[in-house]
């Protein structure tokens, strides 16, 4: 296979799922720092955002579209399921993490030690839904690791070190559980 290289910051939240990803389906790559609102940044995202991903001559950018390039690339195991209803569930997870988690959870502003109440507030409706949509499954959309959970654990490992982990988990079992479980895996581990 051509080089891999991914290209963004490590702490980013995106730059990490994407790594995760790669990790998972056992596709070797490198992470290469982007030279932030730089025109090589632009050139690899038109948007100045991150990651973005080169194999060869080919760009891919936004994670969602990298995970899906990565899954076809190998066969196991599948980040986007095996039956439609499955694919459907992991994208409306991914488009949650995306469209209503990634700016509460992640950008939650933190002074003096406390966050902003009213992000937090936006931040508990996600995690507690995510709570309540966990139950006894050991992943987000069921028995097996998906794109969903690879967006969420680096979200929700950010938040839990800005507001702290006994006011991210406390009253979360089943959101600690899973995390504990994300936290195990080499792609969490090797990623952060």
């Amino acid at each position: 296979m051509e080089n891999v290289i991914i290209h963004g910051f490590a702490p980013s939240t995106y730059t990490r799922s994407a790594r995760m990803a790669a990790i998972e389906k056992g596709i070797e790559h490198e992470l290469v720092p982007v030279a932030y609102g730089k025109p090589e940044h632009f050139a690899l995202h038109p948007f100045g955002k991150m990651p973005a991903m080169t194999v060869g001559e080919t760009t891919t950018f936004e994670t969602l579209a990298i995970m899906s390039e990565l899954d076809d690339r190998s066969e196991y195991p599948t980040l986007f399921g095996t039956t439609p209803r499955q694919k459907a569930d992991i994208l409306t997870l991914v488009s949650v993490a995306v469209d209503y988690a990634y700016q509460p959870v992640v950008h939650i502003e933190v002074k003096d030690g406390k966050p902003d109440p009213n992000q937090l507030a936006a931040a508990d409706r996600v995690i507690d839904w995510l709570e309540a949509r966990l139950g006894s499954h050991p992943f987000l959309a069921g028995d097996e690791l998906t794109a969903a959970d690879l967006f969420f654990a680096p979200m929700l490992a950010y938040h839990a070190n800005q507001v702290g982990e006994d006011r991210a988990y406390k009253k979360r079992p089943c959101l600690r559980r899973w995390m504990d479980g994300m936290g195990g895996r080499a792609s969490f581990k090797e990623t952060a």
